[in-house]
């Protein structure tokens, strides 16, 4: 939520205005929320994304820093409130955050920017000050709802009509229509629309969590650890045996181990809506080459047991998001666990599926330190944990280390083209249950998802 008055702008915030300031709490900050923090110099604003909210830390809301398109190295006729990741993070205080909200930036317009050589990629996404827009970004009504200033020629003068008895129909009133608005989920994901207004709404996460629905339920929040690089041993040979040899070489930059161990996306992608009948899909904005890490499947992780009792409810309503894990379980039983995402999860979740998949899943050994403290949330209800009372001094070696599910590119993958993954992978024929039909139309199709 926005901390100040509609319509009051951080930059130009009054004294009047700063008596009407409600102070955030942590329980405002989740992340995916965009945020401004206000420096000693009141003329000068932070702005970034929450990355994570780590409760037991002193500082606990980790930002990841957006920086304005200006000065050296660009264009003089740069437009102003433009803005790139700068690839800084950092832990902040929640007393000194300005801002917090949904919408605060949208994805610009890239077509717009001045025809001189930028000093970044072709395919690096920029992001416009929603409140600054003015209109910049679209044709009608810009995020902000201000009125957008047309630049179109005025028509020529029209000749006087002839007088006639024909009685023509009265002329109907013309009607704007809004343009789609773009959201920011993560770092690389844009979407038409926030996680809860999906086909099957959701809590957007970026950690895995572990729940328990004995009472009134617990998430305790999994840590991450991101180490040296194991692609070697942890991911190359695995993958080669999936779907054969890759040939792009590995960089320290998009390392497939440490991106998987970090949560990051490394391609730009964007959610769209499916004509269909699919639903939600992921297509890819720029071109990724074979055997690429394209993100993480994150959700909540659960006993075997709970997912055979969950399946049966999912059914009956079309929720097919469930992921069995079939890798070693350290540091616990021989209990069998699952990853559902339909509650809790991230984008990885809206991956479409197709018999002929660009995308399968691998997966990758979880790395960890045993001796980090574990996040826990009581009562948590529209992703808005309450205050459990928990003074998180249980540590991560008790939990169960469970493999990470990391979704790979099996061959390469062109800008536009949507991502899709087989949800029955090796089976046909009498080995599907007939129980959805499939909508992906190919030649090759097997009829039903499962």
């Amino acid at each position: 939520r926005r901390r100040h008055r509609a319509g009051a702008m951080a930059d130009t915030a009054s004294e009047e205005e700063e008596e009407d300031v409600v102070p955030l709490t942590l329980r405002d900050c989740r992340p995916g929320l965009w945020v401004e923090v206000r420096t000693h110099n009141r003329h000068i604003t932070w702005r970034g994304i929450i990355s994570s909210v780590e409760p037991q830390r002193e500082a606990p809301v980790r930002v990841k820093w957006l920086g304005e398109c200006k000065g050296k190295g660009w264009p003089s006729d740069m437009p102003d409130h433009l803005f790139i990741w700068k690839g800084g993070e950092h832990y902040i205080h929640v007393e000194s955050i300005h801002n917090v909200s949904d919408d605060l930036f949208h994805a610009a317009r890239r077509d717009r920017m001045p025809t001189g050589k930028l000093p970044l990629k072709e395919d690096t996404g920029f992001y416009c000050l929603s409140y600054e827009c003015d209109g910049r970004c679209s044709n009608s009504v810009a995020p902000n709802h201000y009125r957008v200033p047309r630049n179109e020629p005025k028509p020529p003068p029209k000749e006087p009509k002839k007088a006639t008895t024909v009685t023509k129909p009265a002329k109907r009133k013309h009607e704007e229509t809004k343009p789609r608005s773009c959201y920011v989920w993560e770092p690389n994901i844009t979407a038409d629309c926030k996680p809860c207004n999906t086909h099957s709404p959701f809590t957007y996460i970026r950690s895995r969590v572990f729940s328990d629905y004995d009472g009134p339920g617990t998430y305790i929040t999994e840590p991450r650890h991101v180490g040296e690089c194991h692609c070697m041993f942890r991911v190359r040979k695995q993958l080669t045996k999936l779907i054969g040899p890759v040939i792009k070489r590995h960089s320290e930059k998009l390392c497939a181990y440490r991106s998987l161990q970090a949560g990051s996306v490394n391609y730009p992608l964007h959610i769209v809506a499916d004509d269909g009948g699919k639903g939600n899909g992921i297509r890819s904005i720029g071109f990724i080459p074979k055997g690429q890490l394209v993100m993480e499947y994150v959700g909540e992780i659960i006993t075997s047991d709970e997912a055979a009792r969950r399946e049966t409810a999912y059914a009956d309503r079309g929720l097919f998001y469930l992921h069995d894990i079939h890798g070693k379980i350290l540091k616990h039983t021989k209990e069998k666990f699952a990853l559902d995402p339909t509650v809790f999860g991230n984008a990885a979740r809206l991956f479409n599926h197709s018999c002929e998949p660009n995308v399968t899943t691998l997966e990758v050994h979880n790395e960890r330190r045993e001796n980090d403290a574990v996040t826990c949330h009581a009562g948590v209800k529209d992703g808005d944990p309450g205050d459990s009372g928990w003074d998180g001094s249980d540590k991560l070696s008790n939990l169960p280390r469970v493999p990470r599910i990391g979704l790979f590119t099996m061959r390469d993958v062109q800008a536009g083209e949507m991502l899709s993954i087989d949800y029955s992978p090796g089976r046909t024929g009498n080995k599907l249950q007939k129980v959805t039909p499939c909508l992906c139309g190919l030649p090759t199709c097997k009829k039903w998802l499962f």
